[in-house]
């Protein structure tokens, strides 16, 4: 069975580097819903604002709708906000070296010393 190539970081956040011929079509088809999901639902806004890698870029909405919470749903104080001014923070976890790299046995959990990150265009281009 042939194998494709998989991309280390997910293309739509950038991802450059591929582990060739690392899956089989069936496990690939599998990652690729899930990084859609992500990209799409979880990271979607922040990956417009942040003008990440997108194979539909021409597609992408300019601006982003938001309401207020306690605004009725029958009323349309809905905001229009140019993706350039909307903050989009991309949150995530910042790890360390994975345990076993660090010459702890396998079984070894590292994930409690993982910390909760957040990035927004102003802290990037500060960094």
């Amino acid at each position: 069975m042939p194998l494709t190539d998989e991309h280390i970081v997910p293309k739509s956040l950038g991802g450059q580097h591929i582990l060739e011929e690392a899956s089989c079509r069936d496990c690939a088809k599998i990652t690729a819903r899930f990084e859609q999901d992500v990209a799409r639902e979880m990271w979607g806004d922040a990956r417009i604002a942040f003008n990440t890698p997108s194979r539909r870029k021409t597609k992408r909405p300019t601006h982003i709708y938001l309401s207020h919470p306690e605004t009725p749903h029958d009323c349309s104080l809905d905001l229009k906000i140019r993706y350039a001014d909307y903050p989009a923070p991309l949150i995530f976890y910042q790890m360390h070296r994975a345990g076993i790299l660090q010459g702890l046995p396998e079984d070894v959990d590292v994930s409690m010393f993982w910390k909760t990150t957040a990035i927004d265009r102003a802290n990037l281009s500060a960094s």
